[in-house]
């Protein structure tokens, strides 16, 4: 009764005080338009004419759920995202997580069906459109942006026969007897038996079959096809395209040999001999398991070590037993599974992609014909171009072809006993090592005379178990491994050293073996530059462009490593110091770590740029460099170069371009303006006037996304109202205990509004912001007319202005999570806490009054409903525009002839209706 009581005050001081003013109204004003119901079939004239769905969305933005997949290994650049005309920016950032798949939260017009991507500074990195569905934002630069993001310098176009996705292939079996296979037109992890099939029969060796998608669900392949053995899972197949496809390549025990993509066009053959060698650190060491099968890699420079899973081996036919690994010149890798019998198996480089969730597709060579417990081959290295294999215990010495398996014994051992042999492996100096293994204490041989020759023990391998694989490397030291242990083993101190504990059944190790040379000692003292910018080893030392980050602040950081890779010896000497080529008059540096830095033309080396006067160690002394240049650049390749001792070395790798960002980076703009109706619970009179305040938020953020601060300024431009309200926000998914610190708020009444010592409103789960607690008291009303700049005749006051800071805990608050376009603002009516209003369907603030809610008009019932009217009508609305908003008692229908028709069609028609287009306002009646 006492807040009915209340309430019945508030109107009634509001009917009387219109009076005070003598406003001047003209009566036809609130008529509104005369527009065609197509509901009812009758005129809207006024606010309650209009038939509102209670499935309408009275808000004007939509926030989207945005996923972008970013390039691999290009993922520090920032994310422009912009309105179809360019002229707003919406959102500007990196991921979160340090991924390259870029998840935030951003807020646009309802209008807007198309937004436009930027990625990246530089002629490289150019704008693409992405169209708008939902409230989802999915895409893929990485694929769209495909050419784009080759880096200067990398001319190699990946080997691919196709043009689009695959309609019809032909494929030979190449495995021996007839097996049953079964093809469906799913992808590998998630195809299973009964699922849709392409192909099912018998086929034999040497024979082909094809399929085709007619008569498919969709009409068309997935992105994968699925190969059966029998009941086995063999291989999958990626046929959209996007990835290597020809004829002639290998899958498993299969090879393709014609296809048509869904343009008509044939599959085209493709030269995939040889190829430069893979790009990988120096002392990257190769490593295959027994079960399940899977291929590694172990970068040996890194401390502690790093070991990557390359991916699963797929394309052994039935169970896998692997034994030993060999790597050619041109980074094929073959191995034996000698489940059976010891049969060949071929890796091609072109499977190694450095991505553990793509597999690795081995393709038979064939069968040696070597079996049984004695002969089964266990030792495998490449030796002069040929391929040479071991018997476990037959101590036979064996040159196999590459092309068929065939084999060819070209030695024995000659060991009085049984020699258990578990690698083969070629030194530096060109002594053939192999493995004597043991339980315990395994013992490292090597041929007196290869291959025909004696052997003579050279070491123990000391705490060793069972060791079965074994790696000479160019520096002159053996790798190898047992079950639980790595090691290091100088043949010649005879010394043995543990790299790490690794538990895998690890049985083959290698190198690549050229990639390897570029890491030691170059005989030849010229230095050897090629045209991988990425990195360069030269001079005895490897420099490595570990990337460059776009800041948010319009910055640039660019970071680089530098190891000394020579092994000991006059050649090479340490590093005194060295430049990195800058742009004379262009770049500017900011900071730069170490600190020994400066910037000019080094007089020995007579290059400008950044230098470092800080040695390094010739034999794996490392460290690594970093600076922040004033601005944003592309990459492209510049000078390097070092003093060592007498010996200056000079080459190229990548660095900032000469030629900056021409576009100043903006900052995002969430701003617009928020109207409010006053008389809650009871409508008001829909002029969208009481109260009007546009806002504008400036977010401060860190390259990892989290929120530093926010600047938001609030212009209060009218309020037609006699009360005395107040108005704040609050971000619902903000605690108010990452709040630190908030100025700028004015606030007089604290018998009403209770803050906090860092600023919140007390009493709240959600961060809360009280702007102000007296609209009256921030505009002084002119002494005629209802409100301040609502009426025409009544002089005009400069808006107020109000900025808030609002400064956050560290690393407590990410953008997504803040999602600044879902604040939620209010208004508190008449100094009366318990009384807010928000935009329709926003629930109230902890402080405000519940027992308001279905009185008088208001039709609100929590969780479902919030401040609309029975007929659904709203008190408040946000236009993500500066609004111009309609004079005192014009009902906002009269204003914006469209109005009408975009709240009765459920947003769909005249989303934009408070544009200022031609024929959408009476600008008459507008103030």
């Amino acid at each position: 009764m006492k807040k009915s009581l209340l309430l019945l005050v508030i109107l009634t001081a509001f009917f009387t005080s219109c009076q005070k003013f003598d406003p001047v109204v003209d009566e036809n004003l609130d008529q509104g338009i005369a527009v065609d119901n197509p509901i009812t079939g009758n005129l809207i004239t006024n606010m309650s004419d209009l038939v509102i769905s209670n499935n309408f969305d009275w808000s004007l933005i939509r926030t989207l759920d945005v996923q972008i997949t970013l390039p691999e290994g290009d993922a520090n650049r920032i994310l422009y995202i912009y309105s179809q005309d360019g002229n707003r920016l919406y959102f500007k950032g990196h991921p979160e997580d340090g991924t390259n798949v870029l998840r935030t939260k951003v807020t646009v017009p309802t209008y807007e069906s198309v937004v436009f991507l930027k990625y990246g500074v530089g002629e490289n990195y150019p704008e693409v459109g992405a169209y708008l569905s939902g409230t989802n934002l999915n895409f893929d630069i990485s694929s769209s942006f495909k050419s784009a993001f080759k880096k200067k310098g990398n001319d190699d176009d990946e080997c691919t026969g196709c043009d689009a996705k695959m309609k019809a292939l032909t494929l030979k079996y190449n495995g021996s007897g007839t097996v049953d296979v079964i093809v469906y037109n799913k992808k590998g992890k998630d195809a299973k038996s009964g699922d849709e099939e392409l192909f099912n029969g018998s086929v034999s060796s040497g024979s082909t079959f094809n399929f085709n998608d007619v008569g498919t669900k969709k009409n068309k392949f997935e992105s994968e096809i699925t190969i059966f053995v029998g009941e086995s899972k063999h291989v999958a197949i990626h046929v959209s395209c996007s990835k290597p496809l020809y004829v002639g390549q290998v899958f498993g025990l299969f090879e393709i040999i014609a296809g048509t993509d869904k343009n008509g066009g044939a599959l085209r053959e493709c030269d995939t001999s040889g190829g430069d060698p893979p790009d990988f650190d120096c002392l990257t060491l190769w490593a295959v398991d027994d079960q399940p099968g899977k291929l590694r890699y172990a970068v040996l420079s890194d401390d502690p070590v790093s070991i990557y899973i390359e991916g699963d081996i797929t394309g052994v036919s039935g169970t896998k037993d692997i034994e030993s690994l060999a790597i050619d010149d041109d980074g094929d890798m073959y191995f034996i599974n000698i489940y059976g019998d010891s049969k060949l198996y071929k890796i091609p480089y072109s499977e190694i992609d450095k991505d553990e969730n793509t597999a690795v597709n081995a393709s038979y060579i064939g069968n040696t014909g070597v079996s049984g417990t004695t002969n089964k081959i266990s030792s495998l290295t490449f030796i002069d171009g040929t391929l040479y294999g071991l018997g476990i215990k037959s101590e036979k010495v064996y040159s196999i072809s590459t092309t068929d398996a065939s084999l060819t014994q070209v030695g024995t051992l000659n060991y009085s006993g049984t020699f258990k042999s578990g690698g083969l492996t070629k030194g530096a100096d060109g002594t053939v090592y192999l493995l004597f293994t043991k339980n315990t204490a395994s013992e490292l041989w090597k041929f007196n005379s290869f291959p025909a020759g004696g052997i003579t023990k050279v070491m123990d391998i000391t705490g060793s178990a069972k060791v079965e694989s074994v790696a000479a490397h160019p520096n002159g030291y053996i790798y190898a491994a047992d079950e639980d242990k790595w090691y290091k083993l100088d043949p010649i101190a005879q010394t043995t050293e543990v790299l790490m504990n690794y538990n895998s059944d690890t049985e083959g190790l290698e190198f690549i073996w050229d990639n390897e040379l570029d890491c030691v000692d170059d005989p030849d003292p010229e230095d050897d530059c090629d045209d991988d910018y990425n990195s360069q080893t030269f001079g005895g030392f490897l420099f490595e462009y570990d990337g460059m980050v776009e800041n948010i602040d319009g910055t640039s950081t660019w970071t680089y490593t530098v190891t000394g890779v020579a092994p000991g010896g006059p050649t090479y000497k340490d590093l005194s110091h060295w430049v990195l080529g800058l742009c004379e008059g262009e770049h500017n540096v900011d900071s730069a770590n170490p600190g020994s830095w400066e910037v000019n033309t080094d007089p020995t080396l007579n290059v400008y740029g950044i230098k470092w006067d800080q040695g390094i160690n010739k034999e794996g002394g490392t460290m690594t460099f970093s600076f922040t240049l004033d601005d944003q650049y592309d990459v492209e390749p510049v000078p390097v170069a070092f003093k060592a001792g007498q010996n200056l070395h000079y080459c190229t790798i990548f660095g900032p371009s000469c030629e900056g960002d021409p576009d100043p980076d903006p900052d995002p703009e969430v701003f617009g303006t928020i109207a409010f109706e006053d008389l809650w619970p009871g409508k008001g009179d829909y002029d969208i006037n009481d109260l009007v305040i546009e806002y504008d938020f400036a977010v401060t953020k860190d390259n990892n996304e989290y929120v530093e601060s926010i600047e938001v300024t609030f212009e209060v431009r009218a309020f037609g109202a006699v009360l005395e309200n107040a108005f704040g926000f609050t971000f619902p998914n903000v605690d108010p205990s990452d709040i630190v610190n908030v100025t700028g708020y004015d606030i007089v009444n604290t018998g009403v509004f209770n803050l906090a010592g860092n600023g919140t409103e007390n009493g709240q789960s959600a961060a809360t912001f009280i702007l102000y607690d007296n609209t009256y008291r921030l505009m002084q009303h002119p002494g005629s007319g209802i409100g301040v700049n609502t009426d025409h005749p009544a002089p005009y006051v400069t808006p107020a202005t109000l900025t808030m800071n609002i400064e956050f805990v560290d690393n407590a608050v990410t953008y997504s999570q803040l999602d600044i376009g879902n604040f939620n603002p209010f208004i508190v009516i008449n100094q009366n806490r318990g009384m807010e209003v928000h935009l329709p369907d926003y629930p109230h603030s902890d402080l405000a009054d519940p027992s308001y809610f279905g009185t008088y008009d208001d039709d609100t019932n929590p969780p479902d409903k919030y401040y609309l009217t029975q007929d659904n009508l709203p008190w408040a609305i946000l236009i993500p525009e500066r609004f111009d908003y309609p004079v005192e008692k014009q009902i906002i229908l009269g204003a914006y002839h469209h109005f009408a028709e975009w709240a009765q069609s459920d947003g769909v028609q005249y989303p934009d209706w408070y544009l200022d287009e031609p024929g959408y306002r009476n600008a008459s009646v507008i103030y």
